[in-house]
């Protein structure tokens, strides 16, 4: 029985030591990398990670003899997850050695030793700390720079160097200097003139060359102006001459970037001048935010520069000439093509001709159909440039004219180019179509194309679709068609439009009723139509004897009125002269006759001689009637009816009277006649003829 026991123990023991044999090969071991010391702190150890999950690590920290690394003695241990972590310590004299344990559910492994010397191998030195950075004065390309040190020793600071690294905001990129320690300032030269400058420094042990300090905190400063040391680009819009014989230049530029501009630009200054006299134009004050200048030159040819100024002082001259009205051009680059790369973004090569030395390419692109000075951009590249690629303003399914041409110094030759999209898209809209002609079974249709911003791409097909009783029907043609016939079309109503397709997608046009095959339908319209208009002109002639009368009656003939052959009654009547009648403005008095009273305007005049009365005290009374009315056919009996305030005949004059007005005479039959006299008398007394203002006779009833 107890031997059994025995067997059975040393089985288990096998088991065991099987297990953790199987278990530590299966589980690899960690490895110190490199560890740091800091002064009176801490050390950090780093160590590979081990793959399997769930994983600690124990790291031990032992102080040893530096001779033999014997005699151990723990300064401590940290546990972690990670691959890194720090025990306390003192001073950094001493040798330590390190190890690292690793646990994980599948079994436990320790990394070897790590033995290390720290004053000469792995010491890390605090950071340093700035303390100014300032302007130099009169060194733009300069700042002063200070830091301080405190946890080390002289001696220490005597065997460790500083670096210092600089960067900018227009670059990701940064530079490094190095200077002793213990130097505590230095200037920190070869920086960028009016330009903001991030410094941060860091410290090494020259005992200890494996490790820097970690760095300080950013300080930044800004290094004084200096004069821009580079012209801003300058290029030209140039208009047509007008009627005065002169042309609106639009000059534009780039505004001038760092770090040509060594500081912040406050003024751009352009003028231009005539090559053949000295006439001079120049821009108002432009300030920094400006862009453009517009200025009214000659037809001549002309110079225009540009400058730009900051507080230090004024940038070298760009220069850009503007060729006269009718000078030769000289001919463009051979090719130009455009390739899209994306969305936001066009490459043009372009083939230059031979013997273009000196020159340079400027490269305009705009969005159609803004091609206006404020919608163009434009670069100008030097001689050995033969591609570039577009990005200002470039926007996917918008069409863009992109061109090249040559810049001399005194003469620019003519534009290539091209027009190209980034991205196509579909159509917004679909063409109009316009049926022009209907003639048996046949229908001529028309269509205008489409502006290229509307398009969104180019037109790669059309395709016309008509449809009658539920059936639709295409025809496809070609990009370069804008008209086209339908024919052999049955007898019936038929809805056409036009589709345009580019690559992305197509876009159909309003739809446009026609009925083919009815043309007898129109013929009978039209035979109607004339039938009915002869009909109706055949009544209107019929009754124009009835039309007339209503529109145009009767007028009395004054040269057939009894009137007309008055003799002559008046005892003095040969002695008159024949009077022009003018019209009085004084009121007309109508004399009752016969009849109703009234009055009606001067149309015609016949003039004869009448003799009359006229009593000139009392115009409300009736005249009476003398014995020279009596050609007139009025009865004697009737005329004294008429007479009222007999005793007033003693007022009464007599007088001549000559130019009758016969306007209106009597007429034979049954209707009221009127006759209207304009009379003027003759002083019976005085020879001179005298006129009488306001005496009228109106005879009525006659």
């Amino acid at each position: 029985m107890g031997e059994k026991t025995l067997n059975m123990g040393r089985f288990v023991s096998w088991i065991c030591g099987t297990c953790m044999i199987l278990g530590s090969a299966s589980s690899p071991e960690p490895s110190v990398t490199h560890c740091e010391l800091l002064e009176h702190a801490n050390i950090t150890c780093y160590w590979s990670a081990v793959s399997s999950e769930g994983t600690s690590y124990k790291l031990s920290v032992n102080m040893t003899h530096c001779l033999n690394f014997t005699n151990y003695i723990s300064m401590g241990s940290c546990n972690t997850t990670h691959t890194h972590c720090s025990v306390r310590i003192g001073s950094v004299s001493h040798c330590f050695c390190v190890d690292v344990l690793a646990s994980s559910p599948s079994g436990a492994a320790r990394s070897d030793r790590h033995c290390l010397i720290g004053i000469n191998e792995a010491v890390k030195m605090y950071p340093p700390r700035i303390t100014s950075l300032a302007i130099i004065p009169r060194k733009a390309h300069c700042l002063k720079l200070e830091w301080v040190e405190d946890s080390y020793p002289l001696y220490e600071k005597d065997l460790s160097v500083l670096q210092i690294e600089y960067s900018t905001p227009h670059q990701a990129r940064s530079w490094t200097a190095r200077t002793a320690l213990r130097n505590r300032q230095m200037e920190l030269c070869g920086l960028y003139p009016g330009t903001k400058h991030y410094v941060r420094i860091r410290a090494q042990s020259s005992r200890a060359p494996k490790h820097w300090s970690s760095w300080s905190a950013f300080q930044e400063a800004t290094t004084a102006e200096a004069a821009p040391s580079a012209a801003p680009e300058l290029w030209r819009h140039i208009q047509p001459v007008d009627e005065k014989g002169e042309r609106r230049i639009t000059l534009l530029w780039k505004p001038l970037q760092w770090p040509g501009s060594n500081g912040e630009v406050v003024r751009y200054n352009a003028s231009c001048w005539s090559d053949l006299n000295w006439t001079r134009w120049k821009c108002d004050y432009l300030y920094s935010s400006n862009t453009s200048c517009v200025l009214s030159v000659s037809a001549q040819p002309c110079t225009c520069s540009l400058t730009a100024s900051n507080s230090a002082g004024t940038s070298p001259s760009a220069h850009v000439h503007i060729p006269g009205d009718g000078d030769r051009v000289l001919p463009p680059p051979l090719d130009i093509s455009v390739t899209p790369l994306e969305d936001f973004q066009l490459k043009v090569n372009w083939t230059a001709a031979l013997e273009q030395s000196g020159a340079s390419f400027v490269v305009q692109w705009f969005a159609i159909p803004d091609n206006t000075a404020g919608g163009i951009y434009w670069k100008i590249l030097n001689e050995s440039s033969r591609s570039f690629i577009l990005t200002d303003g470039v926007l996917p399914e918008i069409p863009y004219n992109v061109s090249v041409q040559v810049v001399y110094r005194k003469a620019v030759t003519a534009e290539r180019f091209a027009i190209a999209f980034t991205r196509q898209g579909v159509p917004s809209i679909g063409p109009r179509l316009e049926v022009m002609e209907i003639a048996g079974d046949r229908v001529m249709l028309k269509w205008e194309s489409l502006p290229l911003e509307k398009l969104h791409g180019f037109i790669q097909n059309y395709t016309i679709l008509y449809k009658t009783n539920d059936k639709v029907q295409s025809r496809v043609l070609g990009s370069d068609h804008n008209e086209f016939t339908l024919s052999g079309l049955p007898a019936g109503k038929y809805n056409i439009c036009v589709r345009v397709h580019t690559e992305a997608g197509g876009a159909a046009g309003p739809w446009v009723s026609v009925t083919v095959g009815n043309d007898y339908i129109e013929l009978v319209a039209i035979l109607l139509c004339t039938v009915g208009a002869l009909l109706i002109l055949v009544i209107l002639l019929s009754q124009v004897e009835r039309i007339q009368q209503h529109l145009c009656p009767a007028v009395p003939d004054p040269s057939k009125s009894s009137l007309s052959t008055w003799p002559p009654v008046c005892q003095r009547q040969h002695m008159l002269t024949v009077l022009d009648f003018k019209p009085s403005p004084s009121p007309f008095e109508l004399i009752y006759v016969g009849g109703k009273t009234g009055h009606r305007d001067h149309h015609q005049q016949d003039h004869s001689q009448v003799c009359a009365y006229s009593y000139q005290s009392a115009p409300t009374n009736y005249l009476p009637v003398s014995e020279c009315y009596a050609s007139l056919g009025v009865e004697a009996e009737d005329s004294a009816n008429l007479i009222q305030g007999s005793n007033l005949l003693s007022g009464l004059e007599s007088h001549c009277y000559t130019h009758v007005s016969t306007t209106y005479l009597p007429v034979p039959g049954p209707a009221v006649a009127y006759a209207d006299f304009v009379l003027e008398r003759m002083d019976t007394i005085s020879s001179p003829l005298k006129h009488s203002t306001g005496d009228a006779l109106d005879l009525l009833g006659v």
